[in-house]
């Protein structure tokens, strides 16, 4: 499935930025927002289910084989760079030169938490129980955030931390607040968090 929906995100999202066609149905036809198209974000999808289906051989794999990691990393970095064509500040998970970026990307990230979990328990903890609805709520505030950190944009670090810590902050707020009214259950996911 893994192999299978890979093929299918790669061919729509090549298709969506390469043939007018598939272009004009996400973003004119379609009725909501083009990147909430299924096929542009399938692979993530049984990824996702993948890994936490198999989290302890995923993460005793990331353990094992960092520096392949880090090594496909870079160089999933560098074939977006040549096939983004000179864009490569915009970073989103609909664009099929960032899907194996992003891949290696989720590994590097598991063998990282796997070595700062004495660190931080708390912070992961939290982050998890709203990760669903994290990845919902970001889009409507990053705009915003933007703005605000735009000013930032020539030191990339700072701007990086301060955008990320905001978009945390501000979504995990949110979810904390909306967690008291049992309608937005189905918004916020499963909250073992108290």
């Amino acid at each position: 499935m893994l192999v299978l929906s890979f093929i299918v995100n790669f061919a729509f999202l090549y298709s969506h930025y390469n043939f007018d066609p598939v272009w004009n149905f996400t973003n004119d036809i379609y009725p909501l927002n083009n990147a909430t198209f299924i096929l542009g974000w399938i692979f993530f999808y049984f990824l996702g289910g993948y890994i936490g289906a198999n989290y302890d051989s995923v993460k005793k794999f990331a353990e094992n084989q960092i520096a392949i990691i880090v090594l496909m990393l870079i160089i999933s970095y560098a074939v977006f760079v040549v096939l983004s064509r000179g864009d490569y500040y915009t970073v989103t998970s609909f664009d099929y030169a960032l899907i194996l970026f992003h891949t290696f990307s989720f590994l590097f990230i598991i063998y990282l938490s796997t070595q700062l979990v004495d660190t931080a328990p708390n912070i992961f903890s939290l982050i998890s129980s709203f990760s669903y609805f994290i990845f919902l709520f970001h889009p409507v505030i990053i705009p915003g955030i933007y703005s605000t950190t735009s000013v930032f944009a020539d030191m990339t670090v700072i701007f990086v931390a301060l955008s990320l810590l905001l978009s945390l902050g501000m979504c995990i707020g949110v979810g904390l607040i909306l967690k008291q009214f049992g309608v937005f259950k189905y918004v916020i996911g499963r909250q073992p968090y108290k």
